[in-house]
């Protein structure tokens, strides 16, 4: 079944340190979109509120998205240098159904 996630991302005030978070996550979409079972990344600024983006992720499975989240640069690059720059992080794993 599918996998989809919807992070929402609350970037810093200050222009140069939201441009820092933007540089640091440009590598790891790169790298997220070469895994295997990844069905598309995308990485969305609110055009109302520029602070405020929101990333949907694909996954053609449980599997493919466990997988996602032992990968370095997951754990070294998102956890370890994009998260700790934001103001705020909320993600939403869900299944897309069948209907």
């Amino acid at each position: 079944m599918t996998i989809v996630t919807v992070a929402h991302y609350r970037l810093p005030a200050d222009p140069d340190a939201a441009d820092a978070v933007l540089a640091a996550l440009s590598p790891i979409v790169t790298a997220t979109r070469a895994e295997a079972g990844n069905r598309g990344i995308e990485v969305i600024r609110d055009q109302q509120d520029p602070a405020h983006l929101v990333l949907v992720e694909r996954w053609a499975d449980d599997r493919a998205f466990a997988a996602h989240r032992t990968t370095r640069h997951f754990a070294e690059g998102l956890l370890g240098e994009v998260v700790p720059r934001l103001v705020s992080r909320e993600v939403t794993v869900a299944s897309v159904l069948p209907v």
